[in-house]
């Protein structure tokens, strides 16, 4: 328990510090980590004939249907798009 004004023991605040260290540093190695997968994600994604980033990126995206159904402009719109990249 904490009383308000009251220093909790030293004790506690060098675990807690030890504690906040070691997160700070899981942190920064995840940091690095999640670096160093999205350079290699891009290295590879590179190397598909015809994709891209984007194109890769717009296909991992958790889509959904929609009530209304594209107009046929818009298909044709998307379709020449998907050609034109071949």
């Amino acid at each position: 328990m904490t009383v308000e004004g009251v220093a909790p023991p030293p004790r506690r605040l060098e675990k807690t510090r030890e504690v906040l260290g070691w997160i700070d540093s899981r942190i920064e190695g995840l940091e690095r980590e999640l670096q160093t997968l999205k350079t290699l994600r891009e290295f590879i994604a590179s190397s598909i004939p015809g994709e891209t980033q984007s194109t890769l990126d717009i296909k991992s995206l958790p889509w959904r249907p929609f009530k209304d159904e594209a107009s046929q402009e818009l298909l044709e719109l998307l379709s020449r798009s998907e050609e034109e990249r071949r």
